[in-house]
């Protein structure tokens, strides 16, 4: 950045993933080539082209109609129901996309007391935390790495299997 300035880099980026910005054309599209030296070898795809579409509604017709091969939707289970009615249209839900966490500062009251925390972890339910998004792009999470993020991430029977009970914060006998 230093060397070419901030203007220059804001649309030249730097990265080692397996496509190299060929162009970028502002609220328009970007396209993508192969990185033939990619460390884990050359993508099979030569190209790709991104096109930077803000209005869902266009970019959903445009996918219909088949001018566009993938898209991004929305995070809600009634635009997934609504395109999973198309014929011809795959919706691949996966993730985790986002994580919600809650953080304490465990310093002043009454989050000093174990008790009020435990308190609060057994009023938040995770089902109707859930059913705020909808159960086909959500899932729930048990440990600080959700299980598909990365290395880490632990599953409920994962807690189960360590012999931890995720709802009171201990040890569970086995």
């Amino acid at each position: 950045m230093e060397a070419i300035g901030i203007e220059k880099f804001k649309t030249s980026p730097v990265g080692t993933g397996p496509f190299v910005v060929e162009k970028y054309l502002p609220k328009e599209k970007v396209i993508f080539t192969r990185h033939s030296a990619y460390f884990r070898g050359a993508p099979i795809l030569t190209k790709v082209q991104g096109m930077l579409m803000a209005d869902v509604a266009a970019t959903e017709m445009a996918l219909i109609k088949g001018e566009l091969q993938a898209m991004v939707g929305p995070m809600e289970e009634t635009w997934v129901n609504k395109m999973e009615a198309n014929k011809g249209i795959l919706v691949d839900v996966f993730g985790p996309g986002e994580d919600v966490n809650l953080h304490y500062n465990i310093k002043k009251p009454p989050l000093d007391s174990i008790d009020a925390r435990k308190a609060i972890a057994y009023a938040i339910s995770r089902k109707e935390m859930i059913g705020l998004f909808g159960a086909k792009i959500a899932t729930p999470t048990y440990s600080p790495i959700p299980v598909g993020l990365m290395a880490g991430g632990l599953s409920n029977d994962d807690l189960k299997k360590a012999g931890i009970d995720w709802k009171s914060n201990r040890m569970i006998s086995t």
